[in-house]
């Protein structure tokens, strides 16, 4: 699956979390679904828990 980051949502509302990174991961997706949320997982290969819409995720690319 491709590489991609998640937005970290809770973060807006914190008015001291300027300089805190929103984007977690990298993350490897597993699979689409017709609703438009994806299964993602750790690079490790652990499962993350739930389901995440693609508005909150991003392409990774890695560094050469």
């Amino acid at each position: 699956g491709s590489l991609v980051m998640r937005y970290d949502s809770r973060l807006d509302h914190e008015l001291d979390a300027k300089f805190i990174p929103r984007w977690e991961g990298p993350f490897q997706v597993v699979r689409r679904h017709k609703n438009g949320t994806f299964e993602i997982r750790e690079l490790t290969g652990e499962p993350v828990e739930g389901r995440v819409n693609g508005y909150r995720l991003k392409p990774f690319y890695p560094r050469q």
